[in-house]
C-alpha cells in the first residue's frame, strides 16, 4: 500500500506542475496574442527565449515575440485563439488550435482585405523556471495567404 500511496502523490505533484505549465501558455496565448497585452512579454517570456521556427523577418527574442503580437492585433479586427488541446509532460507544453479574425489591416504586406481568416496551427513550449524559454510552431502559412487572396505563384 505505500507502493501506492507514493505513487498517488507524486501523480498529484506532477499534475500540479503540468497545469501551472498548461495556465501559463494558456495565458500567454490569450493576453499577449488575442488581447495584445505585449507588457506581459518580459515577465512571461525568459530572457533567453528562443522561437525555433521564427520567421526570417521576425526579430529574435522577447522583441521578436512583441513584433508579432503587435503584428496580428494591427491586421485581425477580433483576433481570438481557439485552443483545441493541450498536453503537458514535465517542462514541455503542446498546444493545437485556430486562430479567427478579420483581416482589415497590413498583414505580411497584403492589405486589408475584410476577409475573415482561421489559421490552424500546433505548437511546443519548453517551461524553465516558471517562464517560456523554447518554442517551436506549425501554422498552415500556404493555407493562410490564399484566405488573403494572394494567388499562388506557378
Amino acid at each position: 500500500m505505500n507502493g501506492i500511496a507514493k505513487i498517488d502523490v507524486w501523480e498529484v505533484k506532477g499534475m500540479g506542475a503540468a497545469e501551472d505549465n498548461k495556465a501559463l501558455v494558456r495565458r500567454f496565448s490569450v493576453e499577449v496574442f488575442d488581447e495584445g497585452n505585449t507588457s506581459l512579454v518580459d515577465e512571461i517570456l525568459a530572457e533567453d527565449f528562443v522561437d525555433h521556427t521564427a520567421p526570417a523577418v521576425q526579430p529574435p527574442g522577447r522583441e521578436g515575440v512583441k513584433w508579432v503580437a503587435k503584428m496580428f492585433q494591427e491586421a485581425f479586427t477580433n483576433w481570438r485563439t481557439e485552443i483545441e488541446g493541450v498536453i503537458a509532460e514535465g517542462d514541455t507544453v503542446a498546444f493545437w488550435g485556430t486562430g479567427r479574425g478579420v483581416h482589415t489591416g497590413t498583414f505580411m504586406g497584403v492589405p486589408g482585405s475584410g476577409r475573415e481568416i482561421s489559421i490552424p496551427g500546433m505548437h511546443i513550449i519548453k517551461i524553465r523556471n516558471g517562464k517560456i524559454a523554447e518554442h517551436w510552431s506549425y501554422n498552415d502559412q500556404m493555407g493562410t495567404m490564399h484566405q488573403l487572396g494572394v494567388k499562388a505563384l506557378g
